[in-house]
């Protein structure tokens, strides 16, 4: 009985979880405004002219190729950053295939 007691709960001290902190992903806000007034510009073709308003650079995770996991499988695609603590980064799971025996994919907000 002891045995089966120690057994259950090595099992259970082995399996951890965490909770996906839907805080937004780190964003930094850049405000564009050019050419100045009364500025001469050159630009070639394709290039901007003129640009004013805010560019907004966001956290993304690029996977470049398909991985076939044991539990997910994770198609190549880039994932937006939707969360962050002091030691995770959280992106979106769209596009992520669950095995049957994985965890969801998602927790609940």
């Amino acid at each position: 009985m002891k045995k089966a007691i120690f057994v259950l709960l090595s099992l259970i001290s082995l399996t951890g979880c965490t909770t996906v902190s839907y805080n937004g992903g780190e964003e930094l806000v850049n405000r564009v405004s050019y050419p100045e007034i009364g500025e001469v510009m050159t630009v070639g073709v394709g290039e901007h002219m003129v640009e004013k308003g805010s560019m907004v650079e966001v956290g993304v995770l690029r996977v470049n190729q398909m991985i076939d996991g044991a539990m997910y499988d994770i198609p190549n695609r880039t994932y937006r950053q939707i969360g962050h603590d002091t030691e995770n980064d959280f992106y979106e799971p769209t596009g992520v295939v669950r095995g049957a025996f994985a965890d969801p994919i998602q927790s609940k907000r």
